[in-house]
Order: structure tokens, then sequence, then C-alpha cells
């Protein structure tokens, strides 16, 4: 756009105006939108960039938003990809994501897979401070300590009902909001979002709705990540507290969990089959392009799965590639607020799942 380049957003933009649009911008959800035009033609885009990659292959192959769209939505990517260039963004590329996207770039045409270039850019590490909390009572009596004393703050809570429980806790100290997927539409979150980084909030709890592509670059004393439940890993939180571009420290808890998960893809496979009722790979209506979807989803989740089962050993090494160092330690707790966590219902349910 800065350099007079119109792009068309798929989201406002007419059937007519999807298909003649030089510069497309679509997200996941929109996909189907292509399949559904009969004119729709796939060799017209010769560089696809995907941006956040890791994220996008990942919301295609599970998000609950595209469920009953989800094949049409997964043929359009496949028909678009056969064409073009592919270039995909993402601070933390793995190798899952790089092997399918070789792997459906010629899922149509049975082609060789196209050779892939990596280029990296010059990463500038924080090296700020950290401090790790050994109780989460303890973490959450320095957020209200630090309220008092006038200091800004914010969280990246785990799950919504942590997040709400939460927002009432501090709220008698100072001005703040709650921001996640359920709240986000309301009148006032909407136009805090819009106007975060000039917003009076002394503090800004949010989930990981806010987790990629949004920048919070007002400066806070501190940025608290709250680290537990099943449904996030390490790569998950940095994402979340890397929001706040200007904290002068990162506090945290983490409570590792209880429950480990397949972290190789032959097992992922077989408990998808098994949680689908599925007896093999030939069951009623399964084809080739169920495979390749599985086959993709398996890879990726094995990969999650790794850094679940590990969360506090990846944790910390993200925290040393981000240039954070050894953590300060604090042992402190507070009695009041562990009471008020035993009285709270469920405070470790990953209600942002349910």
């Amino acid at each position: 756009r800065d350099n007079g380049i119109k792009a068309t957003n798929s989201e406002d933009a007419t059937d007519v105006e999807l298909l003649l649009a030089n510069v497309l911008l679509i997200t996941v959800d929109y996909l189907p939108r292509l399949t559904n035009q009969a004119d729709f033609d796939p060799t017209a885009y010769g560089l696809i960039i995907l941006d956040e990659a890791t994220q996008v292959l990942y919301h295609l192959l599970k998000s609950k938003t595209l469920t009953g769209k989800d094949r049409d939505a997964f043929t359009a990517f496949l028909q678009v990809i056969q064409h073009g260039t592919i270039l995909a963004l993402d601070a933390n590329l793995n190798d899952e994501a790089m092997g399918l996207l070789a792997d459906w770039s010629t899922a149509l045409t049975n082609t060789k897979p196209p050779t892939p270039y990596n280029i990296l850019n010059t990463y500038k590490p924080i090296k700020g401070k950290a401090t790790q909390f050994s109780n989460l009572s303890g973490m959450i009596a320095n957020m209200i300590d630090r309220l008092k004393r006038g200091k800004a703050i914010a969280i990246h809570a785990p799950t919504r009902q942590f997040g709400y429980w939460l927002n009432q806790q501090l709220a008698p100290y100072a001005n703040g909001i709650y921001l996640d997927s359920h709240t986000i539409d309301f009148e006032r979150q909407r136009q805090a979002l819009q106007n975060l980084n000039e917003a009076d909030y002394q503090y800004i709890i949010y989930s990981p709705v806010l987790g990629t592509g949004y920048d919070i670059t007002r400066a806070f004393d501190a940025v608290f990540l709250v680290g537990f439940g099943t449904h996030l890993t390490a790569h998950d939180w940095l994402q979340g507290v890397g929001r706040c571009r200007n904290a002068n420290e990162l506090v945290y808890y983490i409570r590792e969990r209880k429950t480990k998960t397949p972290n190789d893809t032959a097992t992922a496979v077989e408990a998808v089959y098994q949680s689908r009722m599925l007896a093999t790979p030939n069951a009623t209506g399964f084809d080739s392009l169920d495979g390749r979807a599985l086959d993709g989803y398996c890879k990726m989740q094995a990969s999650r799965n790794r850094m679940k089962n590990h969360q506090a050993g990846y944790w910390l090494e993200g925290l040393d590639r981000h240039g954070y160092g050894i953590p300060v330690i604090d042992d402190s707790s507070n009695q009041l607020i562990e009471d008020a966590l035993k009285n709270m219902k469920d405070p470790y349910r990953d209600w942002e799942t349910d």
C-alpha cells in the first residue's frame, strides 16, 4: 500500500472483485470463497505470501471456525500453492511446516517438490530482566504491589476463566481491562483494542487471542506470564508476552502439565483414528485428500505435543534465545491469594479450549 499497490481484502470484496484482484488479502476462513467461484483460476497468483506460516497451516488443519468448510479451505489452499512461489514468513518456522509446504505444493501436479531457500534476518535479542515466581500467589501479590505504586503492567492469561478471575482481583487497585475472544467485540473492548497504546489503563490482561499479529508499544513496568494449561506451548507463551514491545521486565510463573500427549507422528495418527473411530486409513469416505490433511495435522500436532510435554525446558531455552539469560527466582507467597485461588472453580481448566 505504501508503494501504491492496491490490495483487495477478501472480507469486504464482492465475488467479482475477488476474482479480479491482482493483490488479494485472504484469511484461512475465507479460502472456501475461492473454491465456490466457478471462474476461480488458481494460476492467477504468482506469489503466495504466508504471514505467520506455521499458525496458518495449523489453523487450516485444526480450527473449529472451519467446521463444515474445512475440505473446501484445504482444497483452495492446495490449488493456490501449486502454481506460484511460496514465501513463508514466521519467527519460528519449523521443519514440519517447511516439509508440508514442499509436499503440498506438488500434491495436485505430481511434480518434483521445489527446492526451499531459507532467508534469515539479523535477530536482535531483548536482553531484558526475567523473574521466575515459584508460587502463583506470590506473583499476583507482586502485580498488586506494582499497581499500588502506580506502575503499569500487562498480563498474558492462559485461560478465559483465569483471566476473568484475575481481573476481579486487580480491579480494586487500578483501572484495567481484560481482552479475550468473547469480550473483544464488546464496544468498550473494541475501542480499547483500536487505541490500546494510547489508552490510560494501568493494567491490561489479555488471553491468547492476542497471541500474534498485534503490537503493544506502550511502556510497561513488567509483562507477566501465567503459564499453565494443556492447549499452549512454550512458543505460544513467548509469542504472547512478545506482544508487549516495551516492558522493563518479564515476570512469569509456570505450572508443568501433568498429562503427556503423543509426540511422534505415528502415535498421533493412531490416536486420531481411535478418536474418529476409523479402523483403517481406507475407512469409508476417507480419500487421498483426507490422508494428506491427516498426515499434516499429525506431524504438526506431534511437534506441538513435544513442546507441551516439556514446557519448562522449551520455555527456558526460548528465554535464553531471546537474550534474557538466567532468571531471578522468587519463592514468596501470599496466604490470602492462596485461599482465593482455592475457592475459584477449576482455576486450571482449559476454558479457551472448551
